[in-house]
């Protein structure tokens, strides 16, 4: 007998599990809805389509997702924190963060392993001061983005594990932040050249008060473009010790503050051209293993 019931009372019992996650595309639009999600499916891991977080005000009681197989947006809305990610380690789409002016920081998220699409936070115009922590996160499948008038931001302090971003690194118009310094284990940016596309471009750009930019030492080779220009108040550029080839071009301009920058030793290869121009260089040193330009 106990080899019939038992059997049957896990099938009876697993659709039971399974409808604690919803099916397919979750949208939290509204308070209401955060709170008729807590409700029926608060202690779900998996989301199985797109996470979608517009116009809620408090989803600091969403505590338990594991995975999101689709992208996860917060989108035009008025959450402080999304801390309570905290044991997210999957999003199988895309990651942004976009147009949330009463969000002062970003952190939690030290779980996350993998986004398999765009991680991108961008027009956070007004309070988004701080980017922290993302310690487990190695492997970006898009673009990686941190742009677009960010009027407050000071401290990008996380990404220590990120190993790859297989299209375009940028760090762009955040006109307050003074230092990048880190990604040293940032290996890999795009996977192979693409005359149509922006894949492999490393670009730091327009950051007006940006005066140091530090790392990226285990970088060897940039797939398309490295461009560092028009931060107006950047003195140094420190790191790149590993890079040896740019398939493409290498420009530094517009950074008339400039005194300092590496030496750039192990550089053999730059596709497209060398440009540094506009800048407070004195002299340009090092570059003594370039081989093809």
């Amino acid at each position: 007998m106990s080899k019939t019931v038992l059997p049957l009372f896990f099938f009876l019992l697993s659709p039971l599990l399974y409808s604690q996650c919803p099916v397919g595309d979750v949208y939290l639009n509204s308070q209401v809805d955060v709170t008729d999600y807590i409700t029926s499916f608060g202690t779900c891991e998996v989301i199985a389509g797109n996470l979608f977080i517009g116009g809620a005000t408090d989803i600091s009681a969403i505590t338990s997702i594991k995975r999101i197989e689709g992208n996860f947006i917060i989108r035009n809305s008025e959450v402080v924190s999304i801390s309570n990610f905290s044991n997210l380690e999957y999003i199988g789409g895309d990651f942004l963060v976009r147009n949330c002016n009463v969000m002062g920081v970003i952190e939690g998220l030290n779980k996350l392993q993998t986004v398999k699409g765009d991680f991108e936070i961008t027009e956070n115009h007004l309070t988004l001061r701080s980017i922290l922590g993302f310690d487990a996160l190695e492997f970006i499948g898009g673009n990686f983005a941190i742009t677009a008038q960010h009027a407050s931001l000071t401290t990008i302090d996380a990404f220590d594990n990120l190993s790859h971003v297989e299209k375009a690194f940028v760090i762009s118009r955040n006109y307050l932040l003074e230092e990048i310094d880190g990604f040293n284990n940032l290996a890999q940016i795009g996977l192979q050249y693409d005359v149509s596309s922006f894949d492999g471009t490393l670009r730091i750009d327009n950051n007006r008060e940006l005066k140091k930019i530090s790392g990226f030492n285990a970088i060897t080779g940039i797939i398309r473009d490295l461009l560092i220009e028009q931060n107006a108040s950047l003195e140094s550029i420190e790191g790149f010790l590993s890079l040896e080839t740019i398939e493409r071009l290498f420009e530094i301009g517009r950074c008339q503050n400039l005194s300092n920058i590496p030496l750039f030793d192990n550089l053999t290869e730059i596709g497209s051209g060398l440009e540094i121009w506009s800048t407070g260089l004195a002299e340009i040193n090092g570059f003594n293993s370039i081989q093809i330009i």
